[in-house]
């Protein structure tokens, strides 16, 4: 007889999983009805049965395609996610301790990343797939073998066709893993190409959570604990780790069985942080700090990420790239820990922010000393502004007292002590200036407003202060500088800045810092723009008496202003601009063809019927200069005078705007269309190596990234460069030919509008009345239609940005993207830098040719005399130096003159000057200029000056000449700040190369200069 199966008794709380199939909502019900311990036992049963299910199969992933989706688990409270984090800790427990001991592992083989990613691939397959392990293996993989093949890797091994939020997650992993990143600039693309286009704010702060691993408080914690309760259970237990050594304090005397529970598991799984807390638990002080912040060898750890960079120099871009290497690379390290504790103090906006950070750095400091605080001999102060900002003098290092500022910063904010937060700014950028950038401007401007920074203005050193931190003020705050330069005036009893008494120290930092032109714009005791810029060149001049010491940076601000003035006198007595027509012609024409309408219109006139009412003309005039909106009426008779009269004017404005050879849009094909234009949007990017040249068979493929790049990559670039050079030649005669004309019929995209309204025709109609003759009435026409164009030129000027600038820029961003495709390289560092640099000196071009669009009525084609560029470039040099009397010889072909490029031109000749005043050792040298613009489309100047020491001078050209051969001029651009030869052999460069010679004649004692300026590309 068969023996009867012995049945055994359901568990209900399995029977719950398995009716449902291990379902998230089961999963949930039983762990808010059981105990951590028993919630444990039911992972164990339930896993190895249903770890494909929705729920299980990202606990313990194997493939990226077995992470889950996103959902949302219902904790309520941080210590019911804390039990939920124990119990998972507790079934992965061994997996835990393997992850702890690949962190203490990797972080001794330092930069050994060809180990570092074998490691991490074992990892990931050997324990379990984590997001920590995968920005590991990535950032090594890059860092050993390139960003090609991390992303080979990642399109091969990561990528999934689902819709869970890994395939993101690898994007910005793989970005971060880079390496050389700036945190803000991920930050950055994070926010432009994903959280602008979702809505979900969990999510986001998921994959922010996920990709920084910041410290987290206890409302921040319960909701990404929600967001990862399906995730890899060794992320999970990272959350709570960083969780707990975010708020270590709350371990002493807390009776939360759920955190000590979590806590254990810390010290179960031989995790390094359970170390340093177990040390610092016994010294925990919440309304103190320790200084120093940092022990001695986490102050080398900074110093050697500081690449020895003080004060002034201080580089916070580098600095924060630095830092974000290692807390990329191994995120729950130490090193990690101590690289993020120095990024989150210098952006933290509050005293608990702050803390947050800190702790970071003190259990670093704990875990490898074995010493608490006190024991390491740190001094205990107590948190309050007072206590702080008198230890500041005591501190040794630049970045200890920077991370110190910030937090006295804080607390000042907090006891709301505007007055001291400012005179504490003051004083610690007196001696340190890079300190401002630990200023936490955004949270000050947001505490105070305007009525309590002027009522604290009457001390000279807060609107100095503002004005060091200027630079990061919110628009809406850009009066509070000048609001509290007005009080400290008031106090003075004076009403300008040039009529304090300059003399070194405050007064100084005042007059120079906070008295800028921004600022003096918005007074009221100035009428014009130039009265301003004459107060500051006033102010900058006492400053030069009274401070020898700084005098160049003071008479460098003052050249620059002078410039611009310069400038803009040779602009406007050019009437710089390309709208213009061969008016004689038309009127010459009219005089013939109009004169039996305006002999009919008279006959009209004399009887009394007029077209319009008298001085309608006038009437519109002044209405559309006063700037009013709106329409303009006019009371208009009903005759046929008004027909002759409209017949006449409608005549005249079609043949100046679209005659076929005289008018405005055929001179536009001589101005702006015929190779002008096209030459003049092109050579931004040709000057950067970025445009390629048409050759008989199509575009050539430039071989010059070859040179900076492996040759695989350079031959990549040169490819894409010869079909974006022939999409961006075909889109510049596109906007040649449907843009940059006169709009009309056949014309319809033209974004010149010359038409008439009625209401113009009208206005003018009343002028037959006035005159007695056909030449009368054309003279009057001509002002009348100049002045109408001039308003209707502004739509122009600003479709020239807001039409054409996005389409070239548009074109610009597909570059970027193809090349990196191409390449497989998302950080081309040289050829990213020409692009950059190739935008903004496209957003420059844009903006001259915007100003093409203005009325210049010559039937010339306004050209500048090269003669008056060298005499305004002269005038800027002397205005600076009074004494500089240069005897200026000019030779050649001195009659040339130019239509573009004064910009430019009136640079490269002031830096000429400038250099013959500063080397010449003379006030009156002799200066001879040759020009030769015999060969078409280029200018050849010989610039040459006397000398003394002719030893010197021979010195001087051979290293100049090196410089230029061996392109070092463009690394001294920057350093220079666009003056001397290095600006010179720019303005001269053609095909990649300056065309500048410098040279000695000896027989003559002269220094010379040699451009040959390339008139297209200039």
């Amino acid at each position: 007889m068969a023996r009867k199966r012995k049945k055994t008794a359901k568990n209900p709380i399995h029977a719950v999983i398995r009716r449902t199939g291990g379902s998230p909502s089961a999963v949930s019900q039983v762990f808010k009805s059981t105990t951590e311990t028993t919630f444990q036992r039911v992972l164990e049963w339930s896993f190895p049965r249903y770890k494909s299910k929705i729920f299980f199969c990202g606990l313990a992933p194997e493939l990226p395609s077995q992470l889950a989706k996103w959902m949302i688990f219902p904790f309520d409270s941080p210590s019911e996610a804390l039990a939920w984090l124990s119990a998972m800790s507790g079934f992965k427990k061994e997996e835990i301790r393997q992850y702890n001991i690949f962190i203490d592992a990797v972080e001794k083989l330092g930069d050994r990343y060809e180990e570092i990613y074998e490691k991490s691939e074992n990892l990931n397959s050997s324990v379990m797939l984590t997001y920590s392990g995968l920005s590991t293996l990535l950032f090594a993989l890059s860092k050993s073998q390139g960003l090609e093949a991390q992303r080979n890797w990642m399109v091969e091994n990561l990528y999934v066709a689902n819709g869970s939020l890994a395939n993101v997650l690898f994007y910005f992993f793989g970005l971060a893993g880079e390496g050389g990143r700036d945190p803000e600039d991920i930050l950055g693309t994070m926010y432009t190409n994903l959280l602008v286009h979702i809505d979900d704010s969990e999510f986001a702060s998921l994959i922010r959570y996920l990709l920084f691993d910041p410290p987290v408080d206890t409302k921040d914690f319960t909701r990404i604990a929600q967001l990862m309760a399906n995730q890899p259970i060794v992320d999970q237990y990272e959350l709570g780790a960083n969780f707990i050594c975010s708020n270590y304090f709350m371990l002493a005397g807390s009776d939360d069985r759920n955190l000590s529970s979590f806590w254990n598991s810390m010290v179960a799984a031989c995790d390094w942080r359970a170390t340093g807390i177990s040390i610092l638990r016994g010294d925990v002080e919440v309304k103190h700090v320790f200084l120093p912040l940092s022990d001695r060898n986490s102050e080398n750890f900074f110093q050697d990420r500081l690449e020895a960079q003080r004060g002034a120099d201080f580089n916070e871009r580098e600095f924060r790239t630095s830092l974000a290497n290692d807390f990329f690379c191994l995120k729950s390290s130490p090193g990690a820990y101590l690289a993020s504790s120095a990024y989150l103090l210098k952006s933290a906006n509050s005293i608990d922010e702050y803390q947050r950070g800190l702790a970071r750095r003190e259990i670093v400091q704990a875990y490898r000393t074995h010493k608490t605080p006190a024991e390491a001999g740190r001094r205990k102060v107590r948190l309050n502004f007072e206590s702080l900002r008198d230890e500041l003098d005591k501190l040794q290092s630049d970045l200890e007292r920077r991370e110190v500022f910030r937090l006295v910063c804080l607390c000042g904010i907090e006891e709301r002590r505007l007055f001291d937060v400012l005179i504490c700014l003051y004083e610690i950028t007196q001696v340190d200036r890079a300190a401002y950038t630990y200023f936490p401007t955004n949270l000050f401007f947001e505490r105070f407003g305007e009525d309590e920074i002027i009522e604290a203005s009457t001390d000279l050193r807060i609107p100095i202060s503002i004005s060091r931190i200027e630079r990061d003020l919110y628009d809406k705050d850009e009066s509070v500088l000048y609001l509290s330069v007005e009080r400290v005036l008031e106090e003075f009893e004076v009403l300008k800045p040039s009529e304090l008494t300059a003399e070194p120290g405050e007064i100084s930092h005042f007059l120079f810092e906070a008295c800028t032109l921004e600022c003096l714009r918005q007074s009221l005791e100035f009428v014009s723009k130039s009265e301003v810029e004459e107060e500051r060149i006033d102010v900058l001049r006492q400053l030069a008496e009274v401070d020898p010491d700084s005098r160049d940076k003071y008479e460098e601000e003052a050249q620059r202003i002078i410039g611009r003035q310069t400038v803009d006198e040779l602009l406007q007595r050019y009437e710089v601009g390309k709208i213009h027509c061969d008016e004689k012609a038309i009127l010459a024409w009219a005089k013939e063809e109009l004169a039996a309408k305006f002999i009919r219109l008279q006959d009209f006139i004399a009887e009394d019927l007029l077209p319009v009412e008298r001085d309608a003309e006038l009437e519109f005039l002044s209405h559309i200069s006063s700037g009013k909106e709106g329409a303009f009426t006019f009371k208009v008779p009903s005759s046929e005078a008004l027909s002759i009269a409209n017949s006449i004017t409608t005549d005249l404005a079609r043949k100046y705007a679209l005659d076929p050879r005289h008018g405005i849009d055929s001179y536009l094909s001589l101005g702006m269309r015929h190779g002008e234009l096209e030459e003049h949007l092109r050579a931004p990017l040709s000057n950067r190596q970025l445009l390629t040249v048409r050759g008989p068979t199509g575009y050539e493929e430039t071989d010059f990234w070859c040179r900076t790049y492996h040759p695989e990559v350079g031959i990549k670039i040169g490819q894409v460069l010869a079909r974006f050079s022939e999409k961006y030649n075909e889109t510049l005669k596109k906007i040649k030919d449907e843009k940059i004309q006169v709009n009309r019929d056949e014309k319809p995209d033209g974004i010149i509008d010359l038409e008439w309204q009625q209401v113009e025709t009208l206005s003018f109609s009343s002028t037959f009345s006035k005159v007695g003759s056909i030449e009368s009435l054309l003279e009057e026409f001509s002002s009348f239609y100049w002045a109408t164009v001039e308003q209707k030129l502004a739509p122009a000027r600003t479709k020239v940005i807001t039409e054409i600038g996005p389409i070239l820029h548009d074109l610009l961003d597909e570059l970027k993207k193809e090349v990196e495709a191409e390449t497989g390289v998302l950080k081309l560092g040289p050829f990213t830098d020409e692009l950059t640099r190739a935008r903004s000196d496209l957003d420059a071009a844009l903006k001259e040719l915007a100003s093409w669009h203005n009325v210049a009525r010559s039937t010339d084609s306004e050209p500048i005399s090269l003669v008056d560029i060298i005499s305004a470039a002269q005038r800027i040099v002397t205005r600076l130096h009074p004494r500089f009397r240069p005897d200026i010889n000019l030779t050649g072909d001195i009659n040339v003159s130019l239509t573009s490029s004064l910009h430019t031109l009136i640079e490269v000749f002031k830096a000429l000057f400038f250099n013959v005043f500063e080397h010449s050792g003379v006030d009156t040298p002799q200066i001879f200029v040759q020009i030769d613009a015999t060969v078409i489309n280029q200018l050849i100047v010989n610039f040459s000056s006397s000398i003394d020491d002719i030893e010197t001078a021979e010195g001087a050209a051979a290293e100049a000449n090196e410089r230029i051969r061996t392109g070092e001029y463009e690394a001294r651009l920057p350093k220079e700040g666009g003056s001397g030869l290095p600006k010179v052999a720019r303005a001269t460069v053609k095909d990649g190369k300056p065309n500048t010679v410098i040279s000695v004649d000896s027989d003559r004692s002269l220094f010379c200069v040699q451009m040959n300026f390339n008139l297209l590309h200039l």
